[in-house]
């Protein structure tokens, strides 16, 4: 009999789940966006015996989720490519967060399957969590952990939730923020003896604490640095930063944010539902203030957000089914109203979806100029890009991350923010002083701007954001740019030849 409940609730969200992540993905031309196949690369890296690595022979801690690499790292060594099996473990994750929301609602509100169902359905509806199931990056991974940790407290399984909170911390570093928050919410909302909540939460702090002291210890080891390169690169705190995480808050209350205070309203309920929603909204309200201090992210990238939604969409899915049996009639109208509002800003307002057009467009020159360019160069070549991700996942060649994500030096440049979220760091005197054979750009205007030292090349004309530079000078050393050990050729790399298949016009 429960089964049967659960499908009843379940299927309509796996169905539409599938059908939007699905679809989005179609209408980007099956391309991920170009962070998930810099996950690829380590994992490529650490499969091949060259461990967690960028550019083999230099350490640097350039992703931020050690788990799906890890999980990616068995595909890796299969050979056959790692784009669809992330959709495919995204796309599982998902479902299983989808799974755990369901859930949730059941145990606030036993034998109320509507609840249950129509949350699950929300968070499937959810543009940015349907864009992101199948993204091939650790997103679903995160939010399918911490909807685990909510409801593994929720029932007390303490062993399970400390499992959970332990594999949210590896896989963003986020985990730890958000296990302090849901420890607290255990510790103040919990009705059990205090000195009982305390000895609990103590344990499952211990444990996170133990894998968070051995995470750093041999971070620090392997790469130097407590901390991930990519924080380094991208945080800059400040108030500009505040300011732009505000802009950033704001723009996702926009784009589906408003759905989520509903719940508020059963705040104060004596029940587990009221519980759980105290618990998911101290959650809410702690990540927030990170979120808007360390910046936000990408204006349309709201993929911080989504470990935060199941709950709240629990609160709303509540009001929407009490408002369907027609009670309490005082806020009929105005809930009616306000709902219809959220869900029509949430469908029609700027997310993910903006995007689209961008990554397939972009995605697409990628891997022309990797197919066509990058893939007859040199085997040995050094190559400088931004924007680095396809790249270096479907070529072997050396390169040096213009952005940061993956470079030591560019990361840890003192910096006010610029106009760019989350890439602000650039060092061009260091980037020329590396001396790499080809600079992959992109113009300024669609101008092809000179570059002293090297020589536009293949191609110019073709696409009109990016340009490829060769070097025309004799490297000052052949172990510039080089790791200890590795020298390369001083003269400079082949004149650019060839013309694109499948292109008539220069």
């Amino acid at each position: 009999m429960v089964a049967a409940q659960t499908r009843l609730w379940l299927l309509p969200a796996a169905l539409a789940l599938s059908l939007s992540s699905f679809a989005l993905l179609w209408a980007q031309g099956f391309h991920l966006v170009d962070d998930a196949y810099i996950s690829f690369r380590y994992a490529q890296n650490l499969a091949a015996g060259h461990g967690l690595t960028w550019n083999i022979g230099q350490p640097v801690e350039g992703y931020t989720n050690l788990l799906w690499v890890v999980l990616l790292t068995p595909f890796a060594a299969l050979a056959g490519g790692l784009v669809w099996p992330s959709i495919v473990l995204g796309w599982g994750f998902a479902l299983g967060a989808l799974f755990f929301c369901g859930r949730l609602a059941q145990g606030a509100y036993p034998g109320e399957h509507a609840v249950a169902a129509l949350a699950a359905l929300l968070l499937a509806l959810n543009p940015s969590f349907a864009y992101w199931a199948t993204s091939g990056m650790e997103t679903a991974l995160f939010t399918f952990l911490v909807c685990g940790a909510i409801l593994a407290l929720q029932r007390r399984r303490l062993f399970w939730a400390a499992l959970a909170l332990n594999a949210a911390y590896l896989t963003r570093p986020e985990g730890a923020l958000v296990a302090a928050l849901l420890l607290l919410g255990y510790l103040l909302f919990e009705p059990q003896p205090w000195l009982t909540k305390l000895k609990q939460v103590v344990a499952i702090g211990a444990s996170l604490s133990v894998v968070i002291a051995l995470h750093v210890w041999i971070r620090m080891g392997y790469y130097g640095y407590p901390l991930p390169n990519t924080f380094y690169a991208k945080v800059i705190l400040g108030k500009t930063s505040a300011l732009r995480g505000l802009s950033h808050l704001w723009a996702f209350a926009l784009a589906g944010g408003l759905l989520l205070p509903w719940g508020l309203i059963y705040l104060r309920e004596r029940s587990p539902a009221g519980r759980l929603l105290r618990q998911g909204y101290l959650l809410l309200g702690g990540y927030l203030i990170y979120l808007a201090t360390i910046g936000g992210d990408l204006p349309s990238w709201y993929r911080f957000y989504l470990p935060l939604l199941p709950v709240p969409l629990i609160g709303l899915a509540r009001c929407l089914t009490r408002l369907a049996r027609g009670r309490p009639a005082r806020l009929r109208g105005a809930l009616l109203a306000s709902a219809l509002a959220a869900l029509g800003v949430l469908f029609f307002s700027q997310s993910e979806v903006k995007q689209l057009p961008y990554v397939r467009d972009s995605q697409r020159i990628s891997k022309f100029l990797v197919e066509n360019f990058f893939r007859r160069i040199p085997p040995g070549s050094y190559v400088a890009a931004f924007a680095v991700g396809r790249l270096a996942y479907e070529t072997p060649l050396r390169i040096l991350d213009g952005w940061g994500l993956n470079d030591v030096h560019i990361a840890h440049l003192q910096r006010a923010p610029s106009h760019k979220f989350a890439h602000d760091k650039q060092d061009w005197r260091y980037l020329l002083s590396r001396y790499p054979d080809y600079i992959y750009a992109f113009k300024l205007g669609g101008f092809v701007v000179p570059i002293p030292g090297y020589q536009p090349c293949w191609p110019t004309r073709i696409f009109p954001k990016v340009a490829v530079y060769r070097r025309i000078v004799r490297l000052p050393q052949p172990t510039v740019g080089m790791p200890h050990g590795l020298t390369r050729d001083p003269k400079p790399p082949p004149v650019c030849d060839g013309r694109p298949r499948g292109v008539t016009s220069s």
